[in-house]
């Protein structure tokens, strides 16, 4: 269905989403940028050129609240390689999913808790895990999730975070307790 949107609509939906994001609220935030996604996706005013160009723009202005809360080097590379991830998609899905996932990122990269390494697997193996501490977490789930093998995300903790994969899960269980 082919929705017409309004300016207040619109003004409503990005300030709901843009509050979660200053709130670094990582539920809501993904909620209210669905609800914001799907009401573009389904506007007649939105081609995916439009669609991509506005997740574009929206990338700078998440970067912009985030930055002040992570390393500015790393959110900038963070911002010009979502900026780059958006021009290969070539679908709405595509594109949703990628704007997802830079909420993700940005979050996750405000989080001062967070260890971060210069490889993108050790970062997403670390980011799983946190986000997973109040479930059972084993080394195979977390190179499951991670798309490699067992022994060599062991090898890539251990070479890149410091830490064996059980040292690395018991220091984040005691921050989260802690907490």
């Amino acid at each position: 269905s082919i929705i017409i949107l309004t300016g207040e609509t619109m003004k409503t939906l990005e300030i709901s989403f843009i509050q979660s994001i200053q709130e670094k609220n990582f539920e809501d935030a993904l909620k209210k940028f669905d609800a914001l996604f799907d009401t573009l996706a389904n506007s007649q005013d939105f081609d995916e050129r439009s669609l991509k160009n506005y997740m574009i723009s929206l990338n700078g202005i998440i970067y912009y609240i985030c930055r002040g809360d992570c390393d500015k080097d790393s959110c900038f590379r963070l911002r010009k390689k979502i900026s780059d991830l958006f021009e290969s998609c070539s679908t709405k899905k595509d594109l949703k999913n990628c704007s997802r996932e830079m909420i993700t990122y940005y979050l996750d990269a405000c989080n001062e808790d967070l260890i971060e390494t210069s490889n993108a697997t050790v970062n997403s193996a670390i980011v799983y895990m946190k986000k997973n501490l109040h479930k059972p977490i084993t080394l195979g789930s977390v190179a499951d999730n991670v798309h490699i093998s067992k022994s060599y995300l062991s090898s890539l903790l251990a070479k890149h975070a410091n830490y064996s994969f059980p040292e690395l899960l018991t220091q984040m269980r005691i921050d989260y307790a802690k907490s």
